[in-house]
């Protein structure tokens, strides 16, 4: 019987990318820094989050580091614009979710990002639904799946919402 004497600290390395419409509810390109900096702030508090034991008595014995790798902010537009279904004004994040792991792949393939274990979309769209993230299960290490898509506004209350939501979609 094999068992884990004590903390193993894991490394996630992560690469956000900040959508067009998140853009815009930073007012646009004279927000991008803003809008750095709040992601910055999303994946700090992500970071607390997995660094601190759960308080429900369940046994967890790995400290994550959470490792924000590289950002990109989508200031023209988002590649996947016309391919994602939409229900009314709302975005099917299911459908959002695979055009963006399409789009991952393609980038890593054409060497135009940098190497990462998740990539993950923080958007301003209005997900479909009461629907807030979304991510593959057991996807963390099958790169062409390791995604998810998460709604996150721009005020500085919403980065513990963000980065919780953030939290569990990473932790399928």
């Amino acid at each position: 019987e094999r068992r884990l004497t004590g903390a193993a600290k894991k490394h996630v390395e992560v690469f956000a990318v900040n959508d067009h419409s998140r853009l815009q509810s930073f007012g646009g390109q004279p927000g991008l820094s803003a809008l750095a900096e709040h992601t910055v702030s999303v994946f700090n508090a992500v970071t607390a989050i997995y660094r601190n034991p759960p308080t429900d008595g369940a046994q967890f014995q790995y400290e994550i580091q959470v490792v924000l790798v590289g950002q990109q902010t989508l200031v023209d537009s988002d590649p996947w614009n016309g391919s994602v279904t939409m229900q009314g004004s709302e975005t099917d994040c299911s459908s959002l979710l695979d055009r963006f792991n399409e789009w991952g792949q393609t980038q890593l393939a054409a060497g135009t990002s940098v190497a990462y274990d998740n990539r993950v979309l923080l958007s301003g769209r209005d997900f479909d639904g009461n629907t807030a993230g979304l991510a593959g299960l057991s996807t963390m290490c099958w790169p062409a799946r390791s995604g998810s898509v998460n709604q996150c506004g721009p005020s500085s209350g919403d980065v513990a919402h963000c980065a919780a939501v953030v939290a569990h979609e990473m932790g399928h």
